[in-house]
């Protein structure tokens, strides 16, 4: 949105405070492209305890700290912040994290919400799927399940 970029940053500025960059209930952690072990460090998170409310005070005080950073080009780096990281290296690089929470991420597309998918050892659950599927998760009772859009309403905007 290059063209809104001072009418969107002004707005943002305004209202920081109604904003969240991380979220997460029982073991669950949801941001938007998720928490890697290497950006926690990078930022001096070191206690997993209150972990989105860390991350949530991290970008309303040092907000620089989730610009696009690292040597990928594509954010395939395991210090890229949770709005930049790529799966590979999110998988990679949050083997405590995983031992405490299980990551519920969008950002990259999928072709499917797989909850038993091999390659995230249960641990990451990626949602990035509207482009490809009609399917979203559900949380509830302590589980997840994935629920299918019957039919698709395109957004004219």
């Amino acid at each position: 949105q290059e063209k809104y970029h001072y009418m969107i940053t002004d707005l943002f500025q305004k209202n920081l405070d109604k904003f969240q960059i991380a979220y997460s209930f029982e073991n669950v952690l949801c941001t938007h492209a998720g928490v890697s072990e290497g950006w926690l460090a990078k930022t001096h998170i070191e206690n997993y305890d209150n972990l989105a409310e860390d991350i949530n005070e991290v970008f309303k005080t040092q907000m620089y700290k989730f610009r696009f950073d690292g040597f990928d080009p594509y954010g395939n780096d395991k210090t890229q912040s949770p709005i930049w990281i790529r799966p590979e290296s999110l998988i990679k690089n949050s083997r405590n994290i995983r031992k405490k929470f299980i990551q519920v991420v969008g950002h990259t597309r999928h072709d499917k919400i797989d909850l038993k998918a091999k390659h995230t050892g249960g641990n990451y659950i990626f949602i990035d799927v509207f482009d490809t599927i009609n399917q979203y998760l559900i949380h509830e009772n302590g589980e997840f399940r994935v629920g299918e859009i019957e039919e698709r309403r395109r957004f004219i905007g």
